[in-house]
């Protein structure tokens, strides 16, 4: 009797092991289902969900100017774009400071639709560039051809090849993009779209050079060529504009979904052939963090590693500075400066147990700081 009891026990464990496993057969199916089929996917997700999940920080080529995306950089014909594009292509590869920012290196593919090969070796001499075998240039000698005409192609082969590339520069966009069908607002945001696809798809920073138009605007980004369809399907937005025709001085305004409004004056150096910056505004706008974060960040220094309830997270942070703040405004604080300490080394992951909300803090002395907080 014994014996028939346990066999049955282990007969009936065996088929809750079964059906565990084929619950997460199951659930495996349904997530690759989802991802073949758009329909079967979730239409929304809650607000608290959203908070719990791990926010991907925005990722910059220059930081706090050019994030990873689709970026337009527009001026008057013959002001200096070029020399600035170049410049800053050979900075990213090189991994030097380019306008005084922090760059993440990597490889780099400037598209110079209008020069040849002869004109951009005699440029290259000109700002003292070395040869870097990151650095590649294509010229209207290579025929990259445009968006309708073998462009994306040609872009797909390069990214195979180059799978490190973080800056793709297309001198000029309207040479790449090709004949439009539609030039009202539609076309003109269909036509942008598709090299912001692009940037998407390769996660790299998609830089176009632009003109803009004669027509003086009280707001500079209204004076990009063409319809708003243009600079709305961009994520970042650059003008270079000089004051007077035949000077050196020039404003640098840009503006972006993931970056702040920020204006520079710079001088054009013609015997060195680049841009000196010579003020930032953002030099003048540093927002200072709470003081709730400001202890924080040596808490999470001092622990180096956390796992537990937001509850025992707010009492250890309390024994360590004195701060008395309720769970729920610890983490609210930790999300609005989440990049700012990710910047700092610190990362925090919620998640749910059968029993409650837990956190993990996690403190590595941080290398590099291309990441930006976008909420200030």
């Amino acid at each position: 009797m014994f014996a028939t009891d346990h066999t049955a026990k282990e007969e009936n464990m065996e088929e809750r092991e079964l059906t565990e496993e084929q619950k997460a057969l199951q659930k495996e199916m349904r997530e690759i289902q989802m991802m073949m089929d758009p329909t079967m996917r979730p239409q929304s997700i809650s607000s608290a969900a959203l908070m719990d999940q791990d926010c991907v920080p925005v990722e910059f080529v220059v930081k706090g100017l050019i994030p990873k995306g689709l970026c337009i950089l527009g001026g008057a014909p013959k002001i200096g774009k070029s020399w600035m594009v170049l410049d800053l292509c050979y900075h990213v590869a090189k991994g030097e400071p380019f306008l005084g920012l922090e760059v993440n290196q990597g490889t780099v593919w400037y598209l110079s639709y209008e020069d040849t090969n002869n004109r951009m070796k005699r440029r290259l001499a000109c700002i003292g560039a070395d040869g870097l075998e990151n650095f590649h240039i294509s010229t209207r000698e290579h025929n990259p051809g445009t968006m309708g005409n073998g462009l994306p192609e040609t872009i797909d082969r390069f990214m195979r090849n180059h799978k490190d590339t973080k800056l793709i520069v297309i001198d000029t966009m309207q040479m790449a993009k090709g004949t439009s069908k539609d030039p009202q607002y539609g076309g003109d945001y269909a036509d942008t779209g598709a090299f912001k696809d692009l940037a998407d798809k390769y996660n790299v920073a998609l830089v176009l050079v632009h003109h803009l138009r004669k027509a003086v605007d009280s707001d500079p980004f209204n004076e990009f060529s063409g319809s708003t369809g243009i600079t709305g399907a961009a994520d970042t937005l650059i003008s270079l504009k000089k004051s007077t025709r035949m000077g050196d001085a020039a404003t640098f305004r840009c503006t972006g979904r993931d970056v702040d409004q920020r204006e520079m004056e710079l001088r054009f150096d013609r015997k060195e052939f680049h841009w000196n910056k010579l003020s930032d505004s953002a030099d003048l706008e540093t927002v200072p963090l709470p003081p709730e974060i400001e202890k924080f960040v040596g808490f999470a220094r001092s622990i180096q590693h956390f796992d537990g309830t937001n509850t025992a997270l707010a009492e250890r942070f309390y024994s360590y500075c004195g701060i008395d703040i309720s769970p729920k405004v610890l983490k609210q604080k930790m999300n609005r400066w989440s990049d700012v300490l990710l910047d700092l080394g610190i990362r925090f992951h919620s998640y749910n147990t059968n029993e409650s909300r837990k956190v993990t803090v996690t403190y590595t002395p941080p290398t590099t700081h291309t990441t930006q907080n976008v909420c200030a």
